[in-house]
């Protein structure tokens, strides 16, 4: 079991169980505010002496976009636009919409490249694919 520096975690420690909670900052607030939320868990237990790690498991803190905003969102991106200065909020309002299984969302997230008709590379290109490694890793679990 391992993790980085930059992701969040908390620990939450119950007498012979650690469980470990990935947390992440979408935009998941009013106004599409940043707000850190529970993506994953990981429990260690001591069971009759022995140290048992389970596999990290999707847990996504729930949450709510309106239909009216994740449509209106959607409709204000333009394809062949480029980025804009506002990709990074763009890039984590599709994160947010494909975890709520908004198709037209994904299908943007996926094809960010083709959609922007622009080459995609330092913390654009970063964000973009842990967005992608976020959406795919808990839709497949």
């Amino acid at each position: 079991m391992e993790y980085g520096a930059i992701q969040i975690c908390k620990i939450e420690e119950k007498k012979d169980t650690l469980t470990i909670y990935e947390l992440k900052y979408l935009p998941i607030g009013t106004n599409w505010n940043w707000e850190l939320i529970q993506i994953a868990k990981q429990e260690i237990l001591v069971t009759e002496g022995n140290l048992i790690a389970n596999p990290q498991i999707p847990d996504l803190e729930k949450f709510i976009i309106e239909e009216t905003e994740q449509t209106q969102f959607l409709n204000s991106l333009k394809k062949g636009n480029g980025f804009g200065a506002e990709w990074e909020s763009d890039l984590g309002k599709l994160e947010v919409l494909s975890l709520l299984g908004n198709k037209k969302a994904w299908e943007i997230l996926k094809n960010y490249e083709e959609f922007t008709e622009d080459k995609t590379d330092g913390a654009l290109a970063e964000q973009w694919k842990d967005a992608l490694a976020t959406v795919e890793w808990i839709n497949e679990k």
